[in-house]
Formats: structure tokens, C-alpha cells, sequence
């Protein structure tokens, strides 16, 4: 709870050795290294958040236990994996979530979105960009009706970004007033996590 409101703030800088111990004192909560794979994107160490996507999808198979975190980490692991350009691992982690794309992604106690949105990323990480913002078109729908401000911003902003490497008739339009929209739920909010995914970042 605490990462995530503090990832709502901009203000996850110092807990990078929070998570690393949360990591060690639980190695059974693989969803913890999902984490840990996300604040070093945002640290920019690369590598390690790539070794991690291996270590947890051998051969292409989520290899996490069916429980409750289970789709928390297979969320959280699109996100990474196409942060690292690990398209292979993209590809094969959407075919994992895609029987689930009408549920909720959440960590138990912390809800993270539509799945459709995590879906958009795997599409988008292996270029198929009109599924990525047919995805992303459901995940704001779902946004509206769940009535969660918050991540209807972020899946606006991500549709921003989709539309705007797309780059089709109309997209530009398109993007300007998702865009405008998003802006709006992020000062209505303060969320600084809207707009640092306005700007390609992972968090």
C-alpha cells in the first residue's frame, strides 16, 4: 500500500531498499519481485529488472503460483518487459493474461487497473499498435465504469502514448484530447504517477 500511494506522489526514490528486504524476507510472494523488477526500471538498471522477467517466466511460462498475487504479477510483468524490450517475454506473458482481460489487476489489497490495459503493453511491445489501442479503448471503458479517477487517468495516458506511435488518420486528434483529459483527472487527483506516464515512464 505503501509503494503504491507513494508511486501515486512521484515520492518512490527511497524505497528501493524497502523493497529489496520485503524481497528477502518473503520469497514466497513472487509478486514482490515484480515490484523490485519495477523500481529498477525507474532506476534505470535495466539488466537487473531483465533478469528477474527471466528468472519468473522460464521458457515463456509465468512460473508464480495460481493464488491471489498471480495476476498481479503477470500484470506487472508486461509492464517491465516491455520497459527492458524483452518482446519475446511480451508476447508470451499477453497469451497468459489474455483469458483474464475482463478482470481487474490488483496486489490483494491495492487495485492496479484493467487488464486490458496490461494487454495494450504487450501488444505494444511487439508492434501491433491497432491492438494495443483497441485494448486501451476497453481499459478506459472499464476505468469509466468502475468509477476509479485515478486509473482512468493512467489508462488514458497510456492511450496517448499508443496513439501517438501509431500515428494514424485522426490519432494526433485523438491523443491532444485523451491527453487534455487525463491532465484534468491528474490536478483534479494529484496524481504525479498520470503524468509520468503521460511521459513514457513506468512509474
Amino acid at each position: 500500500q505503501l509503494w503504491v500511494l507513494n508511486r501515486e506522489r512521484g515520492e518512490l526514490g527511497g524505497l528501493l531498499p524497502i523493497v529489496e528486504a520485503e524481497v528477502a524476507e518473503n520469497p514466497g510472494l513472487p509478486a514482490w519481485l515484480c515490484v523490485l523488477a519495477m523500481m529498477y526500471v525507474i532506476e534505470g538498471r535495466l539488466d537487473e529488472a531483465r533478469s528477474i522477467v527471466d528468472q519468473l517466466t522460464p521458457e515463456g511460462r509465468l512460473d508464480v503460483a495460481e493464488d491471489v498475487m498471480w495476476i498481479c504479477a503477470a500484470g506487472t510483468l508486461l509492464d517491465v518487459s516491455e520497459h527492458v524490450g524483452s518482446a519475446e517475454k511480451a508476447a508470451a506473458m499477453y497469451e497468459v493474461l489474455l483469458p483474464y482481460r475482463e478482470l481487474p489487476v490488483h496486489g490483494g489489497v491495492t487495485y492496479l487497473g484493467s487488464a486490458e490495459r496490461f494487454l495494450a503493453m504487450g501488444a505494444r511491445a511487439t508492434g501491433r499498435l491497432d491492438e494495443a489501442v483497441e485494448h486501451l479503448e476497453r481499459a478506459v471503458a472499464f476505468e469509466e465504469h468502475m468509477a476509479t479517477t485515478t486509473w482512468l487517468g493512467v489508462a488514458l495516458a497510456d492511450l496517448v502514448i499508443t496513439l501517438r506511435q501509431r500515428n494514424a488518420d485522426g490519432d494526433a486528434a485523438r491523443a491532444e484530447a485523451a491527453e487534455a483529459r487525463a491532465v484534468e483527472l491528474a490536478d483534479q487527483t494529484g496524481s504525479v504517477y498520470v503524468r509520468r506516464r503521460l511521459a513514457g515512464l513506468i512509474a
